[in-house]
């Protein structure tokens, strides 16, 4: 049987503590939301959106009219982009969803249990992700 000095034991304990707590952090740790669908999807061109740049601020250009737009396919497709926080993605999924919300009328109700999906899908984001800071304009 080895017989540690008083200095060693405290040094193995200390060592063991850290490693121990370290492994813990991992485990409770924010991660990142990896990148979502809606990034894929504008990276490839596929909203007809684009930025304008304003006196006012930033707001997005549309190439085709909101109200002709097909809500059952863009609109979750905007609500899966809140979880992005990069610029941008997180100003075109924000906006967007506003925009649509304001002109959409009778064609938002059918959508909304296609909207649970992307929601309930970011219950672990960080909380400083935008995705709990979209409200109805006042």
């Amino acid at each position: 049987m080895c017989i540690l000095k008083r200095e060693e034991r405290a040094v193995i304990a200390h060592i063991s503590y850290t490693i121990r707590t370290q492994q813990l952090l991992e485990s409770i740790a924010v991660r990142e939301p990896k990148p979502s669908s809606f990034r894929k999807y504008y990276e490839r061109g596929d909203f007809p959106i684009s930025i304008e740049f304003d006196t006012k601020g930033n707001k997005i250009a549309w190439k085709v009219e909101i109200e002709k737009l097909d809500f059952h396919y863009y609109l979750p497709m905007f609500f899966d982009g809140l979880s992005e926080t990069e610029h941008p993605y997180a100003f075109f999924a924000k906006q967007g969803i506003m925009d649509m919300l304001d002109h959409g009328g009778d064609k938002i109700l059918p959508v909304i249990p296609q909207l649970i999906i992307p929601i309930k899908s970011k219950p672990h984001t960080p909380p400083t992700t935008p995705f709990l800071s979209v409200h109805a304009p006042t």
